[in-house]
């Protein structure tokens, strides 16, 4: 080789080097001018047939660019993608917060970084086993701690499934979700004090809006001033604190495992409601003190070092609440109502000493957040059931769509077989032509396939079809009212199409079918939602000939409450109910004392007096069970792919609407069909303990705009109001608030 020629050869080299020297530079300067985090689920806990948090953080210090955040099912059928887009100036930190539900616990996520066309610039894949999906019958606790070392904790249940155990989650201040959708997976939200100033004010909106749709709050009180001087906290907690002193244990927290506090009044009254409604007093499965405290046995050992501990705790004066522990006349805990939620204040920082190491503390959080008891009784306890969204989806589905009876599929298939064996040897035999059977078996085919396609059109083809049905609890909130609502929308579509969805509620999330325990429980509808804001807009594939049923969770205020009810604490038992709607709303129905009272139409813009005693009553549990064949069949029915139409169920929409407001009590211990209902969606909790509950039919209306954005030429609305009041604690007595 010649000087000239090595010499041209080690410059192209170099330059080649010089090259990668910079590709792999801009690489790296971009990798670290865009970073993509993703923080999934309650410290990555995710519980089954709930909704769950998904916030996302990104960090850009390069040139601005418009990106879209998807996150996705990574299974082979993708179900649900939802999208966010979002601005990326340069030098930006966004962290943005979506509710995503979780259909199954077996299932894996993707989170993509895209970018406006998109093309893919970051990925996160997040398993089930790194999401750590918990079964749906579960309790997770938030935890909004002051160090990690004061995390609450729960023995270990004897049940064997893992995805059982009660969990706690250590939340974080800077990412506590802003949805109030996105906290419906919590069962209940433990919160230091000192934590309690660092929440913002849309975090805040979001944690009250949980509490009083009936979440439960769990305060530590780490100083007086740190809930004297927080506005929202002072007035929702059940106590008014004044002062700091130190007492003794001296055995109280056991007390309260053991219910010689004043829990045991709980108890009498629950007896009490179930001796006038006529029902047998159902086993506790929950919260009992006296039945935790006989399943703990054993492992509930003395602590002599912190019963003669001094604690130190806030002197509490009780408003709105009762106390359910105190050591020396002074309140340790006192708890209250907000809405359908409950406050549990601890006038003590159960982070700090001699609590934090007592040595049964983890038993007295499973009594606070209400582990079932049948946790640590058994090992022989399994949760699994039917969702009832297959039941409101068979309320509403298209009666267009007919099934083929069995019978009709044997005989066509009979029927095939004869034509393409005996029947065209003997008609080819007599013809002399045997070879032609290579022709008559593709007629025989196509004529099949034609009569099967045609037998299909006439069971299952028609005509476009939108129906909704809401089911709307109304909270009071001063003058004003603030909505929670579930919208469940059918959609039946004569071809495969796509349709559009938009919701102009404040806050609304949308989801498919939850299946439960039906196969592996894995949505399939294919939906693409993009979010914008607490808002969204939807693109809905639908088959061919088929019915497909979504869900919209929505949060909607609005200036005057449609329904109010009032209770008479003398005399009689009289309601008075308020109608503020311009129209009639019918089939009125109050439940008192676990008792249904069908009061009948309630004019519109009226108010109406009822006096219980003359009207005929009937236990919630029969009112429940009435309609619980219907419920199972139409589950069943729905799964099969063939059937008789005389096999399809004939609803009473306001009467099922009604029912699946007590889905629980429709379901036996052992018996194997069962229904896995949300707390929000199921009232039976409060029906048990007394609460007065207004439920009211709304034919024909909805209070909100429906969510198609397309024209079907069939459908309905319909809508049931609800509206609940608890049963208030005091010292004395439980009584209905107003």
């Amino acid at each position: 080789m010649s000087n000239c020629g090595a010499l041209k050869y080690f410059f192209r080299a170099f330059l080649g080097l010089l090259s990668l020297v910079f590709l792999v530079l801009g690489a790296n300067k971009l990798d670290a001018a865009l970073q993509f985090d993703v923080f999934a689920g309650y410290d990555s806990y995710a519980k089954e047939g709930n909704w769950f948090p998904v916030t996302f953080e990104v960090s850009h210090d390069g040139p601005g660019f418009r990106a879209i955040i998807e996150v996705s099912s990574a299974q082979f059928n993708r179900s649900q993608a939802r999208r966010v887009p979002v601005d990326l100036p340069t030098g930006t930190l966004k962290r943005i917060t979506i509710p995503v539900f979780a259909s199954t616990r077996h299932g894996k996520w993707e989170a993509r970084l895209l970018d406006e066309k998109g093309k893919e610039i970051d990925v996160r894949e997040l398993d089930w086993q790194k999401l750590r999906h918990r079964s749906s019958g579960t309790v997770i606790l938030g935890a909004l701690c002051r160090t990690p070392s004061g995390l609450p904790a729960f023995p270990n249940i004897k049940v064997n499934n893992p995805e059982m155990q009660p969990v706690v989650a250590r939340l974080q201040s800077a990412i506590f979700p802003d949805n109030p959708i996105a906290l419906e997976g919590m069962n209940a939200l433990y919160l230091s004090s000192e934590r309690a100033l660092d929440l913002k004010d849309a975090q805040i909106k979001a944690l009250l809006a949980w509490l009083q749709s009936g979440g439960h709050l769990i305060v530590g009180v780490e100083q007086v001033g740190d809930v004297n001087g927080t506005p929202w906290l002072r007035e929702i907690v059940p106590c008014q604190l004044t002062a700091t002193k130190t007492v003794k244990a001296k055995g109280a927290f056991l007390n309260w495992l053991r219910e010689d506090a004043l829990l045991p009044k709980q108890e009498e009254d629950a007896e009490e409601i179930a001796k006038r409604s006529g029902q047998q007093k159902k086993t506790v499965s929950s919260t009992a003190p006296g039945a935790l405290f006989k399943a703990a046995g054993t492992n509930l050992v003395a602590d002599a070092a912190f019963e003669s501990a001094e604690l130190q705790v806030a002197v509490a004066q009780v408003r709105n609440g009762r106390v359910v522990a105190s050591a020396e006349g002074t309140p340790l805990a006192v708890q209250g109502f907000h809405g359908r939620g409950r406050i549990t204040v601890l006038t003590f920082s159960p982070e700090r000493q001699p609590f934090s190491s007592w040595n049964n503390r983890n038993w007295l959080w499973a009594l606070i957040t209400e582990v079932p008891v049948k946790f640590y009784e058994s090992s022989d306890y399994y949760h699994w059931g039917w969702s009832p969204d297959g039941v409101f989806a068979s309320m509403i589905e298209s009666d267009q769509l007919r099934k083929l009876p069995l019978f009709g599929l044997v005989m066509l298939l009979i029927c095939y077989l004869v034509v393409i064996g005996p029947v065209d040897q003997l008609v080819l035999r007599r013809m002399n032509k045997q070879m032609l059977t290579w022709i008559t078996f593709p007629c025989y085919v196509l004529f099949f396939s034609g009569l099967i396609y045609f037998i299909g059109f006439k069971l299952r083809a028609g005509d476009s079809e939108y129906s909704e049905l809401h089911v709307v609890d109304v909270f009071p909130n001063n003058e004003k009212a603030i909505l929670r609502g579930r919208t469940y929308a059918s959609i039946y579509s004569p071809a495969n199409n796509r349709y559009r969805l938009e919701s102009e509620q404040f806050i609304a999330a949308l989801r498919g079918e939850y299946l439960a325990n039906w196969g592996r429980g894995e949505e399939n509808s294919q939906a693409k939602v993009t979010y914008l804001g607490n808002r969204y807009a939807a693109d809905i594939y639908v088959p061919v000939w088929t019915s497909q049923l979504y869900v919209n969770d929505w949060w909607q205020p609005v200036s005057a409450a449609p329904i109010s009810i009032s209770v008479s604490e003398r005399g009689p038992l009289r309601v008075t109910i308020t109608n503020n709607l311009e129209r009639k709303l019918e089939h009125v129905r109050v439940c008192v004392d676990a008792k249904i009272y069908d009061l009948g139409t309630l004019d519109a813009e009226s108010q109406k007096d009822f006096d219980l005693d003359k009207f005929k009553s009937i236990p919630v549990r029969e009112f429940a069970r009435a309609e619980s064949a219907k419920f199972f069949n139409s589950g069943q029915w729905r799964r099969n792919t063939f059937g008789s139409e005389q096999n399809r169920v004939k609803w009473d929409l306001p009467m099922a609407t009604s029912a699946a407001c007590f889905i629980s009590e429709m379901n036996n211990e052992g018996q194997n069909q069962k229904f896995v209902a949300s707390d929000g969606l199921d009232l039976s909790r409060f029906a048990a303990n007394g609460s007065l509950i207004l439920l009211a039919w709304d034919g024909g209306q909805t209070l909100t705009k429906p969510l198609n954005q397309f024209t079907p030429k069939r459908g309905s609305q319909n809508s049931l109001l609800r509206m609940v009041v608890p049963r208030q604690m005091s010292d004395s007595k439980l009584s209905i608030s107003h």
